[in-house]
């Protein structure tokens, strides 16, 4: 500040800025009450005679004027009080009151300055924030990571956080979504091979990879696996026992008993393409499991 010097009083009655001097006088207000005591004594004459003042049903009357009395007394004194104290006040209230307008223009001129700092302050803190989260992004392609995953600390907006120190954290949080981006590609891998292995479909698996381990996981596929196959193999066995008890006539199987026509009987060929050995095999458990008789078109044609 060029003008202004330090907005604060240098002496009890002088307030010193702008280099200029404001005298500010104070005298303690002075009231006169000479008679305080011959009052006081009346005051006690009258409080002395009523104080055994007892109130009677023949003197309720009498009683209520004493009390009137009373109070038009306390009423009156009251009413001087408050009259003298603002007399008393009043240098006192204009003072605050015409200090106050001072202070109002001042404030006014201060806010509209802190308001334009603020708003100054806010865009280069906005300008900061746009060129963390670029650079974010211009890291997290590099390493192939998605820039959403990195948590963003909001005290890299602040003008006294140094780059290096967000350039640091940005790169160790990439580091570790790079590992943890491996391990799970690796894992993938795993969940693939053994759902070839189990003869089971990969996705739902894979899925399972993103809130559970590795070692969880193949766990459950062969623990599946197995579930499954014991319920096929029930399946399969109630079925074919149902089936042993119908009688065949023609191509029908029907209920010995009830001469009901349960199943109808199929002939037909077929031709695979492309077949590994391992889904050859699972092929063949299965028409084995299924109680299924095949052979080769000449086998077929004799039948």
């Amino acid at each position: 500040m060029t003008k202004m010097q330090e907005l604060v009083p240098n002496k009890v009655n002088q307030i010193s800025f702008a280099n200029k001097k404001f005298a500010v006088t104070f005298e303690p207000a002075k009231i006169n009450f000479p008679e305080y005591d011959q009052m006081a004594q009346t005051v006690d004459q009258i409080a002395n005679e009523y104080a055994n003042w007892e109130v009677k049903p023949e003197r309720i009357k009498e009683s209520k004027a004493v009390r009137a009395d009373l109070n038009r007394l306390k009423t009156g004194i009251n009413r001087v009080k408050i009259d003298i104290s603002k007399q008393a006040d009043a240098p006192v209230t204009e003072f605050k009151r015409n200090i106050k307008v001072l202070l109002d223009k001042i404030n006014a001129t201060s806010s509209k300055i802190d308001q334009g700092i603020k708003q100054l302050e806010d865009k280069e803190k906005a300008d900061r924030h746009s060129i963390n989260i670029r650079y974010i992004a211009k890291l997290a392609d590099v390493s192939g990571i998605d820039p959403n995953q990195i948590e963003y600390d909001s005290k890299w907006d602040l003008k006294t956080t140094r780059f290096e120190t967000i350039d640091k954290s940005i790169n160790q949080q990439i580091q570790i979504l790079v590992a943890k981006q491996l391990e799970f590609e690796e894992n993938v891998k795993a969940v693939k091979l053994q759902a070839q292995t189990l003869g089971l479909p990969e996705s739902h698996w894979i899925n399972e990879l993103t809130s559970k381990s590795l070692s969880t996981v193949l766990q459950e596929m062969t623990a599946y696996k197995k579930d499954v196959a014991a319920i096929a193999k029930k399946q399969a066995e109630t079925k074919q026992k149902e089936q042993k008890d119908l009688k065949k006539q023609g191509k029908y199987l029907v209920d010995p008993e009830t001469g009901e026509v349960k199943e109808k009987l199929y002939d037909f060929s077929l031709e695979f393409y492309g077949v590994t050995s391992y889904q050859m095999d699972q092929l063949k458990r299965f028409i084995k499991d299924m109680g299924i008789k095949a052979g080769n078109a000449h086998t077929l044609k004799r039948r």
